[in-house]
């Protein structure tokens, strides 16, 4: 049955979906993106075919801004921190009226600016005119961060031009007409690895969009995304179900930490571990810990932050549906990436009453923020010698 986006708006049966977005790293949702959705049963149905429809009856800006008002009031069943992604096309965001509307809806709905990020739909072909016009409407938008997701990928030489006229973007979306044929396409993905450097360069952060078999999963492996989304994971819902154990055929390794050549520094005795968050299920840490038998525990980050730390002889022995949060060991030792390894372990045992506990593994982190992990076997042998 055919529905005009009109009656569709009128009889407020527009619906939300909820796609989740997933951190490598942390192997957790970090986001959900919002889709639109039309009657069940009705044509049209999905967040596409419902735009078209809507750009054919001049209705694009009201259908854009009831999207973003109902997905802003439908998103109460996440857990804090999980962010909520919004679509907008880069034709209304040109529309200062526009602009203004959706800034004032924002601040209406209480949309939280730390969790609320904007994904700008982007022709290849902009003029400089509009190029000068999207920067000023994206500053207005601030500190709502944005995304962009191009309709055909630019080569790095034209996204390094966006970039520099465009320096409100953070993320870059790798779409699923990029992703799609990647696999047996050589020439395609020398064009995404030139991007994807050129995308580091420029400190945005890239996302895969649209992963669906496994091929595509370890094709995208050398463009080293921070987050993923795609049927692999987990379809659109309300809420959806999600998947993360495919995230560690995706595992990165810890930052690495410049080297001095005089000495060795903590950071050079980093050993490669995964990551979780408070609301990592007990069985991802059960797997993560049987597929890394020389750690003694998993890290445990809040925001990029040391949090804790969950120990492997308390995770043996639990068989229920805890969570990440219900194990932590909150009491932990840092050291900063650029210590000496002696001046570390001498800290670790001179404490005023001459009884600190050695821990198991020491958190490194480098202006406050994670980077690895030592493993105290590791540091004293590395003294030894």
């Amino acid at each position: 049955m055919t529905t005009s986006v009109r009656e569709i708006l009128r009889s407020g049966r527009l619906e939300t979906h909820f796609l989740p977005v997933l951190d490598v790293q942390l192997r957790c949702i970090h986001a959900w993106e919002a889709l639109a959705r039309g009657p069940e049963g009705a044509f049209p149905d999905s967040s596409f075919p419902l735009l078209h429809a809507a750009q054919e009856e001049n209705l694009q800006s009201e259908f854009e801004l009831t999207a973003i008002r109902h997905a802003v009031d439908r998103f109460r069943f996440h857990d804090p921190g999980v962010k909520l992604w919004l679509n907008s096309g880069s034709d209304l965001l040109l529309d200062e009226t526009f602009v203004n509307e959706v800034r004032e809806l924002l601040n209406e709905t209480r949309a939280n600016p730390t969790e609320t990020q904007m994904i700008m739909r982007l022709p290849r072909d902009l003029s400089p005119a509009q190029m000068t016009l999207l920067s000023s409407a994206l500053k207005s938008l601030q500190p709502f961060e944005v995304i962009v997701a191009f309709d055909q990928l630019p080569d790095s030489r034209e996204f390094a031009e966006v970039c520099r006229r465009l320096p409100a973007l953070h993320y870059l979306k790798i779409g699923r007409h990029a992703i799609r044929d990647l696999p047996s396409r050589a020439i395609k993905r020398m064009h995404l690895d030139d991007l994807a450097s050129k995308a580091r360069e420029f400190d945005i952060q890239l996302i895969a969009e649209g992963v669906e078999t496994m091929e595509e999963l370890h094709a995208i492996r050398p463009l080293r995304p921070q987050y993923v989304q795609g049927f692999l994971f987990g379809r659109p819902g309300d809420p959806p179900e999600v998947d993360v154990r495919l995230l560690p055929e995706l595992e990165v390794s810890a930052p690495v930490v410049r080297k001095r050549d005089h000495w060795k520094s903590i950071g050079d005795l980093m050993t490669p571990a995964p990551v979780v968050t408070r609301r990592t299920p007990l069985s991802t840490i059960k797997e993560l810990l049987a597929n890394h038998p020389e750690l003694p525990g998993i890290p445990v980050l809040d925001e990029a932050r040391p949090a804790g730390l969950i120990h492997r002889c308390d995770v043996e022995s639990r068989e229920d549906d805890a969570i990440a949060r219900d194990l932590l060991d909150a009491s932990i030792t840092i050291a900063g990436a650029h210590e000496e390894p002696a001046d570390v372990l001498r800290h670790l045992v001179e404490d005023s009453h001459g009884q600190s506990r050695l821990p198991e593994i020491l958190f490194v982190q480098w202006d406050g923020l994670y980077q690895g992990v030592v493993l105290l076997e590791s540091l004293r042998s590395h003294l030894q010698n």
